[in-house]
């Protein structure tokens, strides 16, 4: 019973100082150190999940020279029509966008299967 009692006061204590935080502005400064692992962060993840997407997807190709082939054609005819390799021509690039589709989808299938 005087630790029922002790647990309840202590659960009432700890809600009343949670509706005083709530009115309290908080004034966290942020260091410069914390500022730089943070965008050391953000770059480590976003170049992680790319670079791995970009490899399985080229061993795909590589398992399978004829879509392999078929790719290059398409990337072939986007540089005779603009002229280089350009951002709208990555997003017309319709097969592209199929290869690596179909790799996210069997890496969540190969997840969801493992899982």
């Amino acid at each position: 019973n005087q630790s029922n009692t002790t647990r309840e006061t202590s659960t009432t204590d700890n809600l009343s100082g949670i509706n005083n935080l709530s009115i309290i502005p908080s004034k966290q400064v942020l260091t410069d150190k914390t500022i730089a692992a943070q965008s050391v962060l953000f770059l480590i993840v976003g170049f992680d999940t790319t670079a791995s997407t970009l490899a399985f997807a080229s061993f795909l190709l590589a398992k399978y020279p004829v879509h392999q082939q078929r790719l290059r054609q398409e990337l072939q005819q986007m540089v005779q029509e603009h002229g280089d390799v350009t951002y709208q021509g990555i997003m017309e690039a319709k097969f592209l966008d199929a290869c690596i589709m179909e790799y996210l989808a069997l890496t969540w299938f190969y997840v969801l299967e493992t899982w």
